[in-house]
């Protein structure tokens, strides 16, 4: 009867207060009865953090909904893009860096190389972002202006037109 009177007087505190520290072992006698009061207390806990687990993503939903943006994002839409044009966009990521540093050892800005190379400082900013997909002609202009190599790698030989023509004969 003492079992039974304290399970529910420590339950009920425990239903009240919503606190772990509801639970004593002082006074029960019967080793018996400490799983049970464990079992209902484990029991507490899994549907306390339960509630506040929905409660927090109910807020959470809440914030979100409020801070929504009106403009429909277009992250999907850009992410197909890169995923489409990533065989040339490596590229001109790759060009777009050697441009930088080029640029940051000479001491150049933007409107400067835009100067050198008869176009806007907008489209030298387009190609300094790695996402411009650049023609032969916007590639010599930065060779030119920069005094680099961009196209071949300069490790690379081209082949004399004598050797050619001696396998030819």
């Amino acid at each position: 009867m003492q079992h039974k009177k304290l399970y529910d007087m420590t339950f009920d505190k425990l239903l009240d207060n919503n606190t772990l520290w509801a639970v004593r072992y002082e006074g029960v006698a019967d080793n018996a009865f400490r799983p049970l009061m464990l079992m209902v207390l484990w029991t507490f806990c899994q549907n306390y953090y339960k509630e506040k687990e929905v409660y927090m993503k109910k807020k959470t939903l809440e914030f979100l909904e409020a801070h929504q943006s009106e403009t429909p994002s277009k992250w999907r839409e850009e992410a197909e893009w890169r995923r489409d044009n990533w065989s040339w966009l490596q590229h001109s990521q790759k060009i777009a860096v050697k441009v930088l540093l080029q640029m940051k050892q000479k001491g150049l800005t933007q409107k400067a190389l835009a100067e050198r190379m008869n176009c806007t400082q907008q489209y030298v900013s387009k190609i300094l972002k790695g996402k411009e997909n650049m023609s032969l002609e916007t590639l010599t202009r930065l060779e030119i202006a920069l005094g680099i190599n961009l196209i071949l790698d300069e490790q690379i030989p081209f082949p004399c037109i004598a050797a050619e023509e001696e396998v030819f004969v």
